[in-house]
């Protein structure tokens, strides 16, 4: 009995804090555009991530850049897969191209390191006239070029009391993603706009305790990028396909 008991609590903060991660909101894209899109013919689309802290830690921890071929690898395979998954059942094939490939066909020789390109000088890089012309050839219509950043913060301390003498304390933290997306157009040679979109959520653990009996630690966690990266793959598949102009 005392064993199903301590089962029963377990499952019961175990629960919770399943509900409190899933609690994660992916408001809204901001979507300001510069210049009309409209995907007309088969094309590809690549997708650059210029920034994430997880290249920062990695720095830091280890003094070396990321390597194309592990972290910011991995990292642009992730967010290329959200805009391949929100172009799915298009009306025209596009093909996504993940950063890393994409730097290591078009732009090595003009900048070798990966994480020394930002946002300026990657868009300086695509406004060259050679350049234009090597992606016009390989159908690469657009290249969206990727900031993410995830924070925790309000980092507090947490205690639930439960029933049958069971109790439980632990971390809780909010967790904010930002992200920003600037979309090159290759055959106008123009930014053709900006999407932006902040996801909040929480972030942490508890450990469950049957009256002085400590239960293993439960993580949990808002999934705020995860949710973010969907929705901004299915914002940018509208942009891309909308032939809508600029506002003036």
């Amino acid at each position: 009995m005392r064993c199903r008991r301590l089962h029963s609590w377990a499952v019961l903060l175990a629960s919770a804090a399943l509900l409190i991660a899933g609690c994660a909101t992916a408001p809204p894209v901001s979507i300001t555009r510069t210049a009309p899109t409209g995907i007309q013919d088969d094309s590809k689309v690549a997708v650059m991530l210029l920034f994430h802290e997880r290249c920062a830690e990695h720095r830091e921890r280890t003094g070396d850049n990321c390597a194309p071929s592990t972290v910011t690898g991995r990292m642009n395979d992730e967010v290329a897969t959200c805009l391949r998954n929100a172009l799915q059942g298009a009306p025209r094939r596009v093909d996504v191209i993940p950063g890393h490939q994409f730097h290591t066909q078009f732009l090595t020789r003009y900048q070798a390191d990966y994480e020394t390109l930002s946002a300026h000088s990657t868009l300086a890089l695509l406004a060259r006239h050679d350049l234009r012309g090597e992606l016009l050839q390989a159908r690469i219509g657009f290249v969206v070029l990727l900031h993410i950043e995830t924070r925790e913060h309000d980092r507090r301390t947490s205690f639930d009391v439960g029933e049958k003498g069971g109790w439980g304390v632990g971390r809780r933290s909010k967790r904010t993603t930002h992200i920003v997306a600037t979309v090159w157009s290759t055959e106008q040679s123009v930014e053709a706009g900006v999407l932006t979109q902040r996801g909040e959520g929480l972030s942490g653990w508890v450990v469950p305790v049957l009256l002085v009996i400590p239960l293993p630690p439960i993580p949990y966690s808002s999934g705020t990028e995860s949710k973010a990266c969907r929705a901004m793959g299915n914002a940018l598949a509208e942009f891309l396909y909308s032939d809508a102009k600029p506002l003036r």
